[in-house]
């Protein structure tokens, strides 16, 4: 079998033809670490020539689409949560139901949180495997996990404070132009002809038409 030798282009087709959108998965990036825009969700907007593009795009884009929290682990993923007490403590562990174990601890369910209600989640991290997630949860547990968790609680630099990118430009593609209405400046209006005109071109042709049907008969 001869191997084929395939096109940039050819090959991106073939990956946007066969792969499945997740918004849950991991950002994609280029070869330089930045990360590559979905041309799916790709729009364009027409800015008024002396109005400033970041002004435009804070008043009329962002607020109908805001960053949003980063999204939490599905059902059957395996994952290590930790939890903010009231009392300010910090409760690691680790499920394959996120939100049942979330209704499990505001039920007191769980004894350790039970009396230090209410909780709020603050950090989490999927794994492939439980093997995975429990070495990650002990991990957490030692003096130095709960420093790091601390410090980067204080940083907010935890899940929960982590956000997907809204919408965002790319300047890049910025293009700076004069849109002509063209009926404005190139249609010219017609009325339409008198309702007795056409009622007389109608009878006219069903005139013709009924005598080619006699001479076909």
């Amino acid at each position: 079998m001869k191997d084929f030798d395939l096109k940039p282009n050819s090959i991106k087709n073939i990956i946007l033809a066969l792969s499945e959108h997740d918004d849950s998965a991991d950002y994609v990036l280029d070869k330089k670490g930045n990360k590559l825009p979905d041309p799916k969700l790709r729009d364009s907007e027409k800015v008024p020539l002396k109005q400033d593009i970041e002004e435009y795009f804070e008043k009329e884009v962002k607020p109908y689409y805001p960053d949003l929290p980063a999204p939490r682990p599905e059902p059957n993923e395996y994952c290590i949560y930790v939890l903010k007490c009231s009392d300010n403590s910090f409760y690691i562990g680790q499920t394959n139901n996120f939100e049942r174990r979330l209704i499990e601890h505001n039920n007191k369910e769980i004894s350790w949180t039970a009396n230090r209600l209410p909780i709020e989640p603050i950090h989490w991290e999927i794994f492939k495997t439980r093997e995975d997630a429990v070495k990650r949860e002990k991990e957490l547990k030692t003096g130095f996990g709960r420093k790091w968790l601390k410090r980067e609680y204080n940083a907010g630099l935890l899940k929960s404070a982590s956000r997907q990118a809204g919408a965002w430009m790319d300047r890049k593609k910025d293009k700076v132009g004069y849109e002509i209405n063209f009926t404005k400046y190139f249609y010219e209006y017609k009325p339409p002809r008198p309702l007795d005109e056409i009622e007389k071109d109608i009878k006219e042709v069903t005139g013709e038409i009924q005598e080619l049907l006699k001479e076909e008969l």
